[in-house]
């Protein structure tokens, strides 16, 4: 079995921030929403967000691998995320990612190679395969 590791650090800054470094880049904050704590800053990364624009960014990136291997391609693509969180006995989680992605192809003979390969980039996402709640795909392609 192959194996990958991936490092990063995190470490307390001050009250309700954390800052995380990843290798050699350059340390970013990270702090809670307001519907967590009301007085929570705005403007800076949340675990929340951070979580699915993880899996919207492997969809994106998979695309390119799953597109190579199938000699097809695109012209853009792009994904909009959302994520629902429920309660379920006093624990928190994401109860549904969805993401809804919208990929521009040269001309309609893309379109089944392309949608094949945006569906085989879905499962074979590392982010979303690791994760317990259901990620949905909504898929359009548009010629242009």
């Amino acid at each position: 079995m192959d194996e990958h590791v991936y490092n990063l650090q995190a470490r307390i800054l001050r009250p309700m921030f954390a800052g995380v470094k990843i290798h050699d880049m350059e340390e970013f904050e990270v702090t809670t929403t307001s519907d967590w704590w009301p007085d929570a800053p705005g403007g800076y990364h949340t675990p929340h967000v951070m979580l699915l624009s993880a899996a919207a960014s492997c969809l994106l990136v998979m695309m390119f691998k799953t597109s190579a291997a199938l000699h097809t391609q695109f012209k853009d693509a792009s994904v909009d995320a959302t994520g629902t969180m429920g309660e379920h006995d006093g624990i928190w989680r994401f109860d549904k990612i969805q993401l809804k992605v919208r990929v521009v192809i040269e001309d309609e003979s893309y379109r089944e190679k392309v949608g094949k390969a945006v569906d085989m980039a879905s499962k074979t996402c590392p982010v979303a395969n690791s994760l317990l709640t259901p990620v949905i795909l909504e898929l359009e392609i548009v010629v242009g």
